[in-house]
């Protein structure tokens, strides 16, 4: 599911599992008849109390049904649960259904990088922030 998702940046099975061991409770899998359909992964960032959404993939014949905001609505509140309250994401500057999603969520855009991930590959840095944002934690409960 990673490699159909992020096709060239999809994470290795020893880095997932390595996130795994780093990250605990803010891996989430979400499970439908024994089969993978999505999963999100925050780990902890360099400035305590701040962490970095690194993943959000939902298999394709299972989007729009809610799962990628119920993932992400799910770590968020495990993350404040956890003594973070500022996650940072990027995302592809053309990917208006993840920008509105996150947008919802109450994330909003730093900034953009032109070359993130190498030449021309931008990526808009999104932050959110718990106190801003705490109406939604009530809500994720």
């Amino acid at each position: 599911m990673e490699r159909d998702v992020y096709v060239g940046h999809a994470y290795s099975s020893t880095v997932l599992r390595q996130f795994l061991d780093i990250a605990g409770p803010l891996v989430i899998v979400a499970v439908e008849d024994g089969e993978v359909i999505g999963h999100t992964i925050a780990l902890p960032a360099v400035s305590e109390g701040e962490a970095w959404l690194v993943a959000l993939a939902v298999r394709g014949d299972w989007r729009k049904r809610g799962i990628g905001r119920s993932l992400s609505r799910l770590v968020l509140s495990r993350a404040v649960d956890h003594g973070y309250r500022t996650i940072h994401l990027t995302v592809e500057p053309d990917n208006q259904i993840a920008i509105g999603l996150y947008e919802s969520l109450g994330f909003t855009t730093e900034g953009k990088v032109p070359d993130y991930f190498g030449k021309d590959e931008p990526r808009l840095v999104m932050r959110w922030s718990a106190k801003r944002s705490e109406q939604l934690l009530h809500a994720f409960a």
